[in-house]
This record gives C-alpha cells, structure tokens and sequence, in this order.
C-alpha cells in the first residue's frame, strides 16, 4: 500500500499554473499523479514512451495534440499519445485537470 499526504506532495506554481505533484517512482516503472489549475497556457511540450491521461474535474480548454484540436469539458477525458507534442489553453478563466503521467522530472 502506497499513501502520500497532501503535505508531502511538490507543490509547483508559475504564471497562469498552480498544481500538486505525487512522485509514484515505485508504480508502472515510474507515475506521477498531478492536479492541476491552469489559468494561462500549459505551454508546448513532447512526452515520452507512455500516454498522459489528463481528466478534466472543472472548467473547459483546447489540446492541441499533434497540430489537432481537442476541446475538453468538466467531465472528459483526454488522452495524449506517445511520443506526441501538445499544449493546452484553458477556455474561460480556468481548468482545473488531474493528470496521470510517466514520472516526471520537478
């Protein structure tokens, strides 16, 4: 059983972002879990070997995912393939995501 307290997760901000990091190394060969709210662009990006998986818990945005657009909803589920390049811009004034991940570097 693996249990991290909010208190011990890596809290990041910057600019138009605000999220909560869980570093998972023991988990599918590496994971991380994040919840995230964006107020400005996520900012363009190129993942690794395993998908992303953001589910959105409120507000709206556009992916866009490989030059394709996605628009995402409280509610849906978007899922980034490998490899892929990405970005995402919240629609109004945010969206709040949670993430699951390869293990990301913080």
């Amino acid at each position: 059983m693996i249990k991290i307290s909010k208190a011990n997760a890596i809290v990041h901000g910057r600019k138009g972002l605000k999220a909560s990091y869980y570093q998972l190394p023991e988990v599918l060969n590496g994971t991380t879990l994040a919840t995230a709210v964006f107020t400005g662009e996520h900012g363009e990006s190129t993942i690794g070997e395993r998908p992303r998986i953001y589910f959105v818990v409120a507000g709206k945005g556009k992916f866009i995912i490989n030059k394709e657009t996605v628009l995402a909803a409280s509610g849906d589920v978007v899922i980034i393939p490998p490899k892929a390049t990405y970005n995402l811009f919240p629609i109004g004034k945010k969206i709040e995501i949670f993430l699951i991940s390869e293990l990301l570097s913080l």
